[in-house]
């Protein structure tokens, strides 16, 4: 069954946690996870990622039900769009089964070179889109999902984001925070239509995305509490959005409410560094 409305709702956050990113380090006070051994993000060194010719065959097929994506939320950290069904999910790679779609958000850094939360070769990008899935097959809801420390509840895609061209589709979310008739603090949306082209035309490009190509590992949440409960999936090509939408999302605040929304309150950056890889093996899909 298709969502019957198309525009975006307001849904209070009951799970904010009070951390932020001037001090990534201290997370692990009240976050023990964040001691792990296997935290995200990493840089990947291409040199040391294995190739698996299983992954040509084995290729993803993702299904979204594009009319259900009508939901953004500034979280206090990021927007974050999810869907209001569960009927968007994921298959294929190196997935035990299919996992339900959860949401989307993104991280972007200070300036155009420095906001993605992986690394390539010691290099980082603009900005990272994560899109989240979670495994309904092992879990009853996505919370418990994400708790898992065994990185089988959560899949997570990143595609990292570059600056260039205009993106169409990205400016439907910079449209929502426009058309806000207040400053944006999280728990408030924007009334606006939202529908994605979220498929292998990823964010409506006109050309080709290719989700054939990339690395793989098994990782954490990249923000508190941390817990290892992921496999990452890492795209090797970037898509591009323009500096003026790499600054619109910049202009979202952290404040809880709207007489605190000042300059100091933009999320100028939410990024956390690379940690490190330790024993865990990266995977590539490509030779």
């Amino acid at each position: 069954m298709g969502c019957s409305s198309s525009s975006f709702r307001i849904k209070p956050d009951s799970n904010l946690h009070e951390w932020d990113y001037s001090d990534t380090n201290s997370w692990a006070v009240n976050f023990p996870s964040a001691n792990g051994r296997n935290q995200s993000p990493i840089d990947i060194i291409s040199s040391l990622s294995e190739y698996d010719e299983s992954l040509k065959t084995n290729q993803f097929e993702l299904n979204f039900d594009l009319n259900c994506f009508i939901e953004l939320k500034n979280n206090g950290h990021t927007f974050v769009v999810s869907a209001a069904s569960d009927t968007s999910s994921v298959s294929g790679g190196l997935l035990p089964n299919s996992y339900k779609f959860g949401q989307f958000h993104m991280h972007w850094g200070l300036n155009e070179s420095s906001g993605s939360e992986h690394f390539v070769d010691g290099g980082s990008f603009a900005g990272e889109l994560h899109f989240v899935f979670w495994n309904d097959s092992k879990f009853s809801t996505f919370e418990t999902a994400a708790q898992s420390n065994d990185h089988d509840g959560l899949a997570v895609f990143a595609v990292f984001i570059i600056v260039g061209a205009e993106n169409n589709e990205f400016s439907k979310i910079t449209a929502a925070i426009d058309n806000a008739d207040k400053p944006m603090p999280f728990l408030l949306m924007a009334d606006a239509l939202l529908v994605f082209t979220i498929n292998q035309h990823l964010f409506g490009c006109n050309w080709y995305y290719n989700i054939s190509k990339y690395w793989t590992y098994l990782g954490s949440l990249t923000t508190p509490p941390c817990t290892e409960s992921v496999l990452w999936t890492v795209f090797h090509d970037p898509i591009q959005i323009s500096i003026g939408q790499l600054n619109k999302v910049r202009q979202l605040y952290s404040c809880a409410h709207e007489s605190d929304c000042t300059e100091s309150k933009r999320i100028k950056k939410n990024n956390r560094l690379p940690c490190e890889l330790n024993e865990r093996k990266i995977i590539r899909s490509f030779d």
